[in-house]
């Protein structure tokens, strides 16, 4: 990457994450539907199953956007303006060219600042993917689909791709494992409720 990034405070790991709210992107959603659809064995792929694994999926995918909002505070990005562009176009090729530019523009500087604190950080944290992890991930692919993996063993580019993508999964679950989560989602019509309940005991006479 030409954009750069510098630690400008120490990070305190003892810190409490709180979740306050989730945010859900329903074209997220949906795309994570078809994947989980299609990893699922039949027997498994009912709305119920389906439900409990996209749920799980929104709780990680809040925490670890809290988790990196706290992480990006302890450092000072350059980010090569060149990057941002090329990845605005990938973007758009890859199926999000009727999205605004200037959306576009805040998920490539994300995605930015994402890589160049998981390359900070999986030095601090010795997170790496061998060639065995690779290896055993395609294994596994291959046992649930029976589709060759021939190809992707012989291609370094899709090898590293695949490693790319474990690297990835390794790091978002190191990262959320290196914070306290704790949350707090209390219905604000429920404190309502309790407030009005309270100011109307004190204003009682018996």
């Amino acid at each position: 990457m030409s954009s750069k990034l510098k630690l400008i405070k120490p990070i305190d790991y003892s810190k409490e994450i709180k979740i306050t709210q989730f945010f859900i992107d329903p074209a997220m959603m949906e795309q994570q539907r078809q994947r989980i659809k299609a990893a699922l064995p039949k027997e498994m792929n009912d709305e119920t199953m389906m439900q409990y694994e996209l749920l799980q999926l929104s709780i990680k995918d809040n925490v670890f956007s809290a988790i990196m909002n706290y992480l990006a505070e302890h450092f000072e990005f350059e980010i090569d303006q060149a990057e941002v562009k090329k990845l605005i176009e990938q973007l758009k090729a890859s199926g999000l060219g009727a999205q605004r530019e200037e959306l576009l523009a805040n998920m490539a500087d994300k995605i930015i600042k994402k890589g160049l604190m998981f390359d900070y950080l999986s030095e601090q944290w010795k997170v790496k993917v061998s060639d065995n992890e690779v290896k055993n991930m395609l294994d596994i692919y291959y046992e649930k689909t029976n589709q060759s993996i021939h190809d992707v063993l012989n291609d370094r580019q899709k090898f590293e791709s695949v490693r790319s993508s474990i690297f990835e999964e390794k790091m978002v679950l190191k990262t959320i494992s290196m914070f306290l989560i704790r949350f707090n989602m209390q219905n604000p019509n429920y404190v309502e409720e309790s407030e009005t309940d309270k100011s109307s005991e004190s204003k009682s006479v018996n």
